[in-house]
């Protein structure tokens, strides 16, 4: 009687320090923007927006925007294919959707090379909870109203 006790002792002993092992194992470290961390949070520091040309016959301009929150400020990330005869094109979030846009609510850095980036003072959060915006892109600053490439942002 007494073996069998030392026996279930070790085996509850073995099961208590395999589990330990197999809890530490499955632990992440979290790192707002940076996946591993719970999906919730992450979704909450990050937004992107899918780029499509506005007219696809005369600029066939796409890629891809890239919100990301720190510190109570958004990072956005414009990345897009070169089309030749296009550099050095404004960027701006719009008030609307695409392709009408309206007012510009945040100038953003011009597109140099398919690549823009740029701070601006507000978080995803009011972003999110504001009326509809959109990122665009412009042709050349001597042409903005041609629009060549546009997404509608999330809500």
């Amino acid at each position: 009687m007494r073996s069998s006790t030392l026996v279930w002792i070790l085996v509850g002993a073995a099961v208590l320090i395999a589990g330990y092992f197999l809890f530490q194992s499955n632990q992440q470290t979290f790192q707002p923007g940076v996946g591993g961390g719970p999906p919730d949070l992450v979704e909450q520091q990050r937004m992107e927006v899918r780029l499509e040309p506005v007219d696809e016959e005369q600029f066939d301009q796409s890629g891809r925007g890239l919100l990301e929150e720190k510190d109570g400020k958004v990072t956005v990330t414009l990345d897009v294919n070169m089309v030749e005869g296009l550099n050095n094109q404004p960027a701006h979030i719009h008030a609307g959707s695409c392709p009408g846009v309206g007012e510009i609510l945040f100038p953003l850095n011009n597109v140099v090379d398919g690549r823009s980036v740029t701070e601006i003072e507000t978080s995803l959060d009011q972003l999110r909870a504001a009326r509809e915006m959109a990122l665009n892109i412009h042709k050349s600053a001597e042409e903005s109203s041609v629009y060549t490439s546009c997404g509608t942002l999330p809500q």
